[in-house]
């Protein structure tokens, strides 16, 4: 639809509420908040895709997920034409998830999202995978901007520009298991990558579970995991969607059978 624009709806001293329409592109919006000193997006730099398809999935990474930041969501209701505010405790976020994907998928059009951002007193989060190491790499300190820089850094070096090679940035979702359950695979695999979500539960970095299996580079058809990255998958020579699916279905049974670890896609498959 090629909805545009950006609209601060309320300034306080601690907070903005921003309504963004859906055809703006990602990574250029979370440039702009950092631009006008509002903080929180930082961590989700150089994600490909639009404001508006950011809630279907719930994008997220480096310890930080679209749904802390996300207030309301404007929709267009398929079957009726009518506008509709749905807020953020009705979209069921999950991991990569939520109702755009599970219960109500194909039924709504994304008009805009409401988006309630720190203008003041914000700490950054730099504790998740290599951002403290790539911040010291770059001598650079902990503010906003320069943990954007640090995030930019880091996907320039794994994940290709979508306009050069095509791709959909991480295909599968990082598992979570039991403590337990990772406490028994740490016997067989001690370098198993996990990020502790709390007591009882981790979250294992599914592109080790790749790697660890020697697929990097692994091709079916036109399709192949990145040379740089395991979780991307990516058109090296004129790919079909029947070929991205048997690679992936590969790299599924194989991450099963290596570590009884069902992998799930966090594309939106249809």
């Amino acid at each position: 639809m090629g909805l545009k624009g950006k609209k601060i709806i309320e300034q306080k001293d601690d907070h903005v509420l921003l309504e963004v329409m859906a055809g703006e592109n990602w990574h250029d919006f979370v440039l702009w908040t950092l631009d006008n000193n509002f903080y929180g997006l930082e961590n989700l730099s150089l994600i490909p895709g639009n404001v508006g398809t950011c809630p279907i999935q719930n994008i997220g990474a480096y310890g930080v997920e679209v749904k802390q930041f996300v207030q309301s969501v404007q929709v267009l209701e398929i079957s009726t034409g009518k506008q509709i505010t749905l807020h953020n405790s009705e979209l069921a976020f999950g991991y990569r998830d939520s109702i755009f994907k599970g219960s109500q998928k194909g039924k709504y059009i994304i008009l805009s999202v409401l988006f309630k951002l720190a203008t003041k007193d914000y700490k950054t989060q730099i504790s998740y995978g290599a951002i403290g190491d790539k911040l010291l790499e770059l001598g650079l300190g902990k503010s906003p901007k320069e943990v954007s820089q640090a995030v930019m850094a880091i996907r320039n070096e794994k994940i290709p520009d979508p306009k050069v090679v095509g791709n959909s940035g991480s295909f599968f979702k990082n598992p979570q298991i039991s403590t337990q359950v990772f406490e028994k695979l740490k016997v067989s695999f001690p370098k198993m990558v996990a990020y502790p979500i709390d007591e009882n539960q981790v979250k294992l970095a599914a592109g080790w579970l790749i790697d660890n299996l020697s697929l990097k580079g692994k091709q079916i058809g036109g399709a192949a995991v990145h040379q740089n990255q395991a979780l991307v998958l990516i058109n090296k020579e004129n790919a079909s969607g029947d070929d991205v699916l048997q690679l992936s279905a590969h790299i599924i049974s194989e991450v099963k059978k290596a570590y009884q670890i069902q992998l799930e896609a966090e594309v939106n498959i249809y």
